[in-house]
């Protein structure tokens, strides 16, 4: 069961989302649509992983519990020509001779298959890296390529090489006989970075960039002495070999960010953007804020090669979220869509989706698109996707017409 660094504790997300607020205002009006509500049955449920879009604009995603293999499954979201959407399960996985909780996200490469990963079970109940080809007359063929998962998840280049985070970064190469496994970068935890949650990105020159949760060595406010989580870069040296820099070490400062568990996303500048899921200077002596309620921010690189870190937002209070696990989303305008995972609605406290306008002297504008209401699910933890149209995808863990979490979609 995944967890997350919260008020100090290590705690399973499916407990913090019980946790309710009683402070905030009315949820703003806005056009979300719940499209599907999952049951926690044959069809699956607890969507921890958010959706990603086809050229047909079908949706795909994974659960992390139900199904009939106990693994969890793999499912579809079929657009239909008026508008409806139709749920079907692509794949059950079996827990046991495969592997299950498909909980890190999947992509697609240019012929249509999907690859993804899973966190236990299977041959070595370690998980394991799967690819699923599509069948047009029915379930899709799982082919496990590696019999040991990654926690989170994966990355792919334009010669269809997979790129993945497990106790070190690695890389999933195709050959005519298979597929080979390398470890191409070793994190020593405390000293770099260590509790990997989110995909790295790959820029074109081959560069991977990403977040941890640990690491930096920076002590108080960050719990032990692993520190409060960087922002990573991987090089290739073209010898086969990589080289690892530290780009920002979180809690460098006294109102910096803390735990970065969602990713970066990259601008055509070169510029990275993420959040925190704590930290920034909105702060209470007690109760949920303690250690800050979250940031969202920018790193740039300067002249000397150095990274400079903005805090673009700190997350201030219950109405407009709190603590937004998942990383940032990015539009042609350079402006950010998110979610934060508590906070909005007083009566539910189940999230909000949000919009960081970039505003055209450089400043940045906060505003709620939705604050979820009590029905329309409870807890979202990872990034949203943009279709051509710019409308927003999403997902909750739970919550929903089900209870065990909704796939939702949002009109800015």
């Amino acid at each position: 069961m995944r967890t997350i660094q919260l008020f100090g504790l290590r705690v399973p997300f499916l407990v913090l989302l019980l946790i309710t607020f009683g402070a905030g205002d009315a949820a703003l009006a806005s056009k979300y649509k719940v499209l599907y509500g999952f049951s926690g049955g044959v069809d699956g449920g607890g969507l921890y992983s958010g959706v990603i879009i086809d050229a047909s604009d079908n949706l795909y995603g994974g659960t992390v519990g139900g199904g009939d293999g106990g693994g969890g499954t793999i499912y579809q979201l079929q657009r239909q020509p008026d508008g409806s959407w139709v749920k079907i399960v692509i794949h059950d996985l079996d827990f046991h001779t495969e592997g299950g909780n498909p909980n890190n996200g999947m992509v697609f490469d240019p012929a249509g298959n999907l690859y993804g990963t899973m966190e236990d079970g299977g041959p070595q109940q370690f998980g394991g890296v799967f690819q699923l080809v599509p069948n047009p007359d029915g379930p899709w063929t799982l082919n496990l390529l590696y019999d040991i998962g990654s926690f989170t998840g994966l990355t792919l280049d334009a010669a269809g090489n997979l790129y993945g985070l497990g106790l070190g970064a690695f890389e999933l190469s195709p050959t005519p006989d298979g597929w080979t496994y390398q470890q191409i970068y070793g994190f020593t935890g405390d000293n770099d970075a260590g509790g990997f949650y989110s995909p790295m990105i790959l820029d074109r020159a081959g560069n991977l960039y990403g977040t941890a949760q640990y690491g930096g060595n920076h002590g108080p406010p960050c719990v032990g002495a692993a520190g409060c989580g960087v922002v990573f870069k991987l090089h290739p040296n073209g010898d086969g070999s990589w080289t690892g820099h530290i780009l920002h070490k979180f809690a460098a400062w006294l109102y910096d960010g803390q735990y970065s568990i969602g990713g970066v996303v990259r601008d055509a500048a070169g510029n990275l953007y993420g959040t925190t899921e704590q930290g920034g200077s909105h702060r209470t002596k007690s109760g949920s804020c303690e250690l800050g309620c979250g940031t969202i921010y920018k790193l740039s690189r300067k002249p000397d090669g150095h990274w400079k870190e903005t805090i673009l937002y700190n997350f201030p209070h219950f109405k407009d979220g709190l603590f937004p696990v998942a990383g940032p989303t990015l539009d042609g305008d350079g402006n950010l869509y998110g979610t934060a995972s508590f906070g909005g609605d007083s009566n539910c406290g189940c999230g909000v989706v949000y919009k960081m306008t970039h505003n055209p002297d450089d400043t940045w504008t906060y505003s709620v698109l939705h604050r979820i209401h009590q029905g329309e699910g409870n807890g979202p933890v990872a990034p949203l996707v943009m279709d051509k149209k710019g409308n927003l995808y999403g997902t909750t863990v739970t919550g929903g017409p089900g209870g065990k979490g909704v796939v939702f979609k949002i009109t800015p």
